[in-house]
């Protein structure tokens, strides 16, 4: 019995001992290895750092010397033309001068590339950029680009730049065209119109020269049916005010419920019940029941329906003042 207990605890003992003496001689190793490690640092630093003070740094390997900086990335690459672009969409206009002063305008390319570097920095709100632009000769702000036909106008308009609309039609008021379709047929004013560009709506139906019954390509829309249709009530005031007419229709529009689907052209009115636009109604309907639709006989016949209408509109004329 006393025999096969012996055996039993020699068998359990033994590779107990083993792990126990295998773990130590790794610890060992461990400690070995990371004493070494140190001692080839310590080595490697003293080294370098008598051969820095006794070496001539020309004469040092490139892994002994100091380091270079790192040359900064240029743009050697890019023409002037590539630089004012990109400028003028970064609002830098410190190298938009640079690169204007480099070019020679001289030919049709050289004034499209200074055309849309004008595009570029009225679509992102660069207003010290676009005064800069606009007091060179021959820079086209009617000038369109890419496929969506957006000019420097329109883009600023459907974005609520008012600063840059305000400085295009101050500067250029004369030659800018304000009725000119961009993108779908739709005007600086239908953009303004459709995203709600307040500000913008009032700079533009301040001009004489604005046209408020053109209509875009597709739905044949005015500004006051769009304004109308995205329930833009302030706007649909504005243009009723400046002069914009509630009673003209465009095409059938498959999009409207079948009540008006039936209607052989949609108006404004169409347009606010099926959006169920209820200011925009009211003010509908106050002006078209203030609106006359006599043609004016001659001048004096015009101013006097102009102050019959004004009369009629009475207290509502006051408040929009106050806007």
């Amino acid at each position: 019995m006393q025999t096969k207990v012996n055996q039993l605890t020699y068998a359990i003992c033994v590779p107990i001992l083993s792990c126990a003496g295998l773990l130590l001689l790794l610890l060992g190793a461990t400690i070995l290895e990371s004493k070494l490690a140190d001692n080839l640092v310590s080595v490697h630093t003293t080294v370098t750092e008598h051969a820095h003070k006794y070496l001539s740094p020309l004469s040092l390997p490139l892994s002994l010397s100091s380091p270079q900086p790192t040359p900064a990335p240029t743009d050697r690459g890019l023409s002037t033309e590539e630089h004012l672009i990109i400028a003028a969409k970064q609002g830098n206009l410190t190298t938009v001068t640079r690169a204007l002063n480099r070019m020679q305008i001289h030919d049709s390319h050289r004034h499209a590339v200074v055309d849309m570097a004008l595009y570029y920095a009225a679509e992102f709100d660069h207003v010290d950029i676009v005064s800069h632009l606009l007091s060179r000769e021959g820079v086209d702000p009617n000038e369109a680009h890419h496929q969506d036909g957006h000019t420097a106008l329109s883009i600023a308009s459907s974005k609520g730049h008012d600063d840059v609309v305000q400085l295009l039609l101050l500067l250029r008021g004369s030659s800018i065209n304000i009725n000119l379709r961009a993108k779908r047929g739709k005007t600086a004013l239908m953009w303004a119109s459709i995203y709600g560009r307040t500000k913008v709506v009032q700079l533009l139906t301040g001009t004489q020269r604005c046209n408020l019954e053109l209509r875009d390509r597709n739905y044949k829309r005015t500004a006051l049916m769009w304004a109308t249709a995205t329930h833009h009530t302030a706007i649909v005031e504005i243009l009723l005010r400046a002069g914009a007419n509630p009673l003209a229709q465009g095409t059938k529009n498959p999009h409207l419920k079948v009540q008006f689907r039936s209607q052989p052209h949609v108006s404004a009115m169409h347009i606010a019940q099926h959006y169920k636009h209820h200011e925009a109604v009211k003010h509908l309907e106050r002006h078209i029941k203030a609106r006359t639709h006599t043609i004016p006989e001659s001048v004096e016949h015009a101013v006097a329906l102009d102050m019959l209408r004004e009369e009629t509109l009475g207290s509502a004329s006051r408040e929009d003042d106050e806007l």
